[in-house]
């Protein structure tokens, strides 16, 4: 077991590091039980010193628990993207952290502490009135992360311990040390545990609403995050796949007459998952399916009623249509929804013949009709 303490004060700025960075998502078990045993330790020498307690603030706490995950990555007051620590946090004027490893108990990070002066004078500077103090659990390794600001704290009652995902800016020449808490080789993070490359479009096309999606496989993927630009302007997770899919069919909502997607692989190791770069974006267009051609299968009739019957397609609706002698034409006489398989036309002449055809129809985003092709007429003559 490693264990291990640094200690890091600043009074100003530092420059960042302007490397390309990439994102691995780190999992692990917030102790929040552990975390406040320990400030009440820290508290309770404070009080011995005279030195008024220090509050765990709601915004250092946050700070706090997003640096003991990258202390996973890299146990330094750099952080793993090449910043300094205090960088993009939003601290006072004066701040300070103490990072810890190893320590599987309030008592035990409360002793290494105490026991390294630069821990011990940090924890007790009346300098400080806040702090966020974290410890994380990840792989069975205890990581703590405690920093501090002369800033007014905004108090925060214990939580409860909870299971979460932090997401851990890297940069790509990033070497992991010899000994780390995951105990990873030393070896390039990105080659270790991000997908080999970003997967690519392939087959896009729509059937109505339904857009149907292929994309290449990455060999090296645990599986795939695929997004579509929501009306908000913001690409929104519709779907996680496993890693032997390539394809997908998306039901697009009614609002929409196009889909416009990126895809992006991830690939898990242990409590580690790595993202790869999104796909470049592919925009497919609503078309409207041509429905196939209605038919009549049975007619039954009356002396002035004609009840007519066809078969069931997929489609919105059909439209049917009588001849009219008068002008040589088939007018249209009745309109149904999908579903409706049969309709009486009333009020005709006895002992007469009368033609019909009919034609399904789908309706398209702006309201218009495809129809498919008319049907082979249909012959029926009422009763005498």
């Amino acid at each position: 077991m490693m264990v291990a303490v640094l200690m890091m004060s600043l009074f100003g700025a530092l420059p960042v590091s302007a490397e390309q960075t990439y994102t691995l998502s780190i999992r692990g078990t917030v102790r929040f039980d552990l975390a406040y045993q320990a400030l009440e330790k820290i508290n309770a020498e404070r009080a011995k010193k005279g030195v008024p307690s220090l509050v765990m603030d709601r915004d250092l706490m946050t700070i706090a628990i997003q640096r003991a995950y990258e202390v996973a990555v890299n146990f330094d007051h750099t952080r793993p993207d090449g910043r300094n620590c205090f960088q993009g946090f939003s601290y006072g004027t004066a701040c300070a952290e103490n990072l810890a490893i190893g320590q599987r108990s309030a008592d035990e990070v409360y002793n290494s502490w105490y026991e390294s002066s630069a821990h011990h004078n940090t924890y007790l500077s009346t300098t400080y009135v806040s702090t966020g103090l974290a410890c994380v659990v990840v792989d069975n390794c205890y990581l703590w992360a405690e920093v501090f600001d002369n800033g007014s704290p905004s108090a925060l009652k214990q939580p409860s311990n909870y299971e979460t995902s932090r997401d851990i800016g890297i940069t790509r020449s990033y070497t992991s040390p010899c000994i780390t808490v995951l105990n990873w080789k030393s070896a390039k993070l990105y080659d270790e545990f991000m997908p080999a490359s970003a997967p690519t479009f392939k087959t896009c096309k729509s059937n109505g609403s339904n857009i149907s999606l292929t994309w290449s496989g990455v060999s090296n993927a645990s599986g795939y995050y695929l997004y579509r630009l929501s009306t908000s302007g913001k690409y929104e997770l519709i779907k996680t796949l496993s890693s032997g899919k390539t394809s997908y069919t998306d039901k697009l909502p009614s609002n929409l007459s196009s889909g416009k997607y990126k895809i992006r692989a991830y690939r898990t190791v242990g409590s580690v998952m790595g993202r790869s770069e999104y796909s470049s974006a592919v925009t497919v267009k609503v078309t409207t399916p041509v429905p196939d051609r209605a038919s009549f299968t049975s007619a039954s009739r009356s002396k002035t009623a004609i009840r007519l019957k066809w078969a069931s397609i997929d489609c919105d609706g059909y439209k049917l249509y009588r001849y009219d002698a008068s002008t040589g034409k088939y007018k249209m006489f009745a309109k149904v929804r999908s579903g409706v398989t049969q309709y009486t036309l009333r009020g005709l002449k006895s002992g007469t013949r009368y033609k019909f055809v009919m034609r399904a129809y789908n309706l398209t985003p702006a309201g218009g009709y495809v129809y498919g092709k008319v049907s082979k007429v249909g012959y029926v003559t009422t009763k005498t």
